[in-house]
């Protein structure tokens, strides 16, 4: 379970495993003060490197099992790598960790199991949806984009976009979105995970002066209510607002933005 990455051990404690991403290296802390850490095996340290924090339990959020994914040598990204390859440069731990922060916030569970051969990027873009998460590659690198609020980081307009086209998707009739999930409730008679639908409905459809026009998703790793709709709702939503895809060339200004930041484009 991701922890903690970043600059200080504010998260550390006996138990947590310490992995140097940059030597490959990692032990379990057994103990901690205050400017200290003692392991169980020695570690190599420069000046600068990366580590990450974690304990070594189920997992939980997809963030970890996305993670997790990618690093693991059977099955994972590291078994197709070369032996001298590090499969930790080709993640993005900050995004992730970021994501895993998002995930936790508002109690979006992975419940779920990879019980199917299919290509590891379907199967990522389809799951990380149920979490409200966007999978990305950056810079070579895997990394995690939440669904959440940000305030605009650039502008862009006809004073620096040097080519310019937009791409229309088709008038959407969807009003109705019936998403099906694992109901992990349990009490009484009720039989735990057992197939639950909860529907999200525009405004119209809801109150009969329009024709409902539904889709059904199914996410079996959600085992919760609150996150079913939520999931439900979002989906609709940018089925409804996200209709256009710019397409643009600038010059340095955008070297300013990175995969998941929001930029205003005008006209």
């Amino acid at each position: 379970l991701l922890t903690d990455l970043g600059t200080d051990f504010t998260n550390v404690s006996a138990g947590m495993i310490l992995r140097n991403l940059d030597k490959q290296q990692e032990s379990i802390i057994l103990s901690k003060t205050s400017n200290s850490i003692t392991t169980a095996n020695s570690l190599f340290w420069s000046t600068g490197d990366n580590y990450l924090i974690y304990y070594s339990d189920s997992l939980v959020y997809f963030p970890d099992i996305y993670v997790y994914t990618l690093t693991n040598s059977q099955g994972g990204l590291r078994s197709i790598l070369p032996a001298n390859q590090l499969s930790d440069f080709f993640v993005d731990y900050p995004s992730v960790c970021r994501a895993r922060d998002f995930c936790k916030a508002n109690n979006f569970y992975w419940d779920g199991a990879i019980n199917e051969s299919l290509p590891w990027s379907q199967w990522a873009t389809r799951e990380s949806m149920t979490c409200l998460l966007f999978p990305t590659r950056f810079g070579g690198k895997f990394g995690l984009i939440p669904e959440q609020f940000s305030e605009p980081v650039a502008l862009f307009n006809a004073s620096n976009i040097t080519e310019y086209s937009e791409d229309y998707a088709p008038k959407q009739r969807l009003n109705t979105v019936h998403l099906t999930y694992k109901d992990g409730a349990s009490g009484g008679t009720t039989i735990k995970f057992r197939d639950k639908t909860v529907s999200v409905l525009t405004q119209a459809a809801f109150n009969g002066t329009e024709k409902q026009y539904a889709e059904s998703l199914r996410f079996d790793a959600i085992t919760n209510e609150a996150q079913a709709v939520k999931v439900a709702q979002t989906y609709l939503k940018s089925r409804l607002l996200q209709q256009r895809v710019i397409t643009f060339t600038t010059g340095l200004q955008g070297f300013a933005v990175t995969a998941g930041d929001l930029i205003i484009v005008t006209g």
